[in-house]
Formats: structure tokens, sequence, C-alpha cells
């Protein structure tokens, strides 16, 4: 019997597409993130987009286009109204840390002196 590359591939060739596409996927791993989040924004934008098209009757590029630009509209919005909140709750974390570690030193030392058999494992959490 001889072994016929074409007839091999013709019989099996779900597997070879989804060995090629896992193998592709491989390949291409480090860029993963951006297909995933492509696709979702894809995935979304599609559902959305069907939808408003329905309603409104407007061309869908019309649509996408709107839906994009609300996108980036809430990506800005969050870039100059969220980031300075976050930063500045991460500065008041910072500067308050050292005295937060202080005053729970400060009760473990005082629980260790109401229970002296909690002594050594108060110790190892220090």
């Amino acid at each position: 019997m001889q072994f016929n590359i074409l007839e091999f591939a013709r019989t099996n060739r779900v597997i070879l597409i989804w060995a090629a596409f896992f193998t592709l996927i491989y390949m291409m791993r480090e860029m993963f993130g951006l297909f995933f989040l492509t696709f979702v924004m894809c995935f979304i934008t599609h559902g959305v987009t069907s939808k408003l098209h329905r309603f409104t009757k407007q061309r869908r590029k019309y649509l996408v286009i709107m839906l994009y630009i609300i996108f980036l509209l809430g990506i800005i919005s969050f870039f100059i109204y969220g980031l300075p909140k976050i930063y500045s709750e991460a500065t008041r974390f910072t500067a308050q840390l050292p005295q937060t570690l202080n005053n729970l030193e400060g009760l473990l030392d005082n629980i260790t002196q109401d229970n002296p058999n909690l002594a050594q494992p108060i110790e190892r959490i220090k």
C-alpha cells in the first residue's frame, strides 16, 4: 500500500486545519493579546451594529464609525478623569503605608502580650 499525501490530507482535512490554526497561534503567541482584543472588539461591534441597523436603517459603515468614536471618547475620558484619581489614591496609599505597617506591628505586639501562646505564630507572620 502506497502513501498518498493528497488522500491523507483529504481524509484528515479538519484535523490538519485545526493543527495549522493552533500552530499559527503558538507561533504568534507574543501578539495573542492584540489578536484577542481585536476579535472581542469586532464581535461586540458587530452585534451592536446589527441591532442598531435594524432600528435606525442607517448604513453599517456610519454606525461602525459612530461606535468606534464613542469607544475612543470613553478611553479618552478615562485618561482625563480616571487616571488622575487613581494616581492620587496610589500616592496617598504609599504615603500611609509605613504608618499602617507600624500600627499593624503594634497591634500584633499587643496580641502577643495578651496571648503568649500565639507568640511563635505571630513572629512568623512578622
